[in-house]
């Protein structure tokens, strides 16, 4: 028997299970920031941009690369956090080391846990602001775009 019980046990598997929603959200708003990098473009390439406006349609596509960037660079961390989680549990279980070489190790990786969660939260939160900001930015210019054309018609 190992040196956790089994509600420890347990609850490191629902830790790696909110890590695995993590990536998940990570990776479908990689997909959704990529989406909208090739909707600007394609947009921009087949109507003319207004001058005076185009700086929306240039920041809007920033937005959205940043936000990019800092999913895939978020991507990595919930992996690691697993990775830690699993041998955390398995180094304050292993029956091969004497108790206290087991709980430094179980705290080594459980302080690299915690240093994950820091650096989730500064992805999360920096891509919900790029991508956001992206769509709003986006919104503004095709709504001048559209009532410009409109007024020409």
């Amino acid at each position: 028997m190992g040196v956790l019980p089994d509600s420890s046990v347990d609850f490191i598997e629902k830790l790696k299970e909110t890590q695995r929603f993590q990536f998940e959200y990570f990776k479908q708003l990689s997909t959704l920031s990529t989406a909208s990098i090739g909707a600007i473009i394609a947009l921009l390439t087949k109507f003319p941009p207004l001058s005076d406006w185009a700086i929306l349609a240039g920041l809007s596509l920033l937005c959205f690369v940043v936000c990019l960037i800092y999913t895939l660079s978020g991507m990595t961390a919930p992996a690691k956090m697993v990775q830690d989680l699993t041998e955390m549990r398995d180094a304050a279980d292993s029956p091969q080391q004497e108790s206290e070489e087991r709980e430094t190790e179980a705290h080594v990786h459980l302080d690299s846990y915690i240093k994950g969660w820091e650096k989730i939260r500064v992805y999360d939160r920096t891509t919900r602001i790029a991508f956001f900001m992206g769509v709003i930015l986006f919104l503004a210019y095709a709504i001048i775009n559209i009532l410009y054309w409109g007024d020409k018609k």
